[in-house]
């Protein structure tokens, strides 16, 4: 809603990300310790200059605020976060959800929207369903020659 204005504490504030709105580097996410998250686009004001201001306020620490480039944090804090997983620390899905939020994605737009793999409980189904699949492709194949 372009008129909906949010009155955002800094205390509550856990982190802010960049974030990308339509392939432009114009929107920043928004995340509070109370989980909520808004993603808040500024076009046509780069997310860069906002960032900025934003990490320069005396209330805000350094490590709540993404100054750098996406794959740059995303490489920093991975291993820290993949050793915590590894060691139980973290469960699958934070970890899946800590990786989507490093690369850039989010719930909040459609088109960012977080990535999970297939998990299934029987292999069995799986690899017989893909290999019907399979032969489906085959035959189609053979009919248009």
């Amino acid at each position: 809603l372009p008129n909906k204005i949010i009155n955002i504490q800094f205390h509550k504030i856990m982190s802010i990300f960049k974030r990308k709105r339509y392939q432009k580097n114009t929107a920043i996410e928004i995340f509070l310790i109370n989980g909520e998250t808004y993603l808040i686009d500024f076009e046509p004001v780069e997310n860069d200059e906002i960032i900025n201001q934003l990490a320069d306020h005396p209330l805000l620490s350094m490590q709540q605020v993404q100054k750098e480039s996406t794959s740059s944090y995303f490489l920093e804090n991975k291993q820290r976060t993949t050793s915590l997983w590894a060691s139980g620390q973290m469960s699958n899905f934070t970890y899946l959800m800590a990786l989507n939020t490093f690369s850039g994605r989010t719930f909040n737009d459609i088109l960012q929207y977080p990535i999970f793999p297939l998990i299934t409980n029987d292999l069995q189904i799986f690899l017989f369903q893909f290999l019907i699949s399979q032969e489906r492709k085959k035959i189609k194949k053979k009919k248009k020659n």
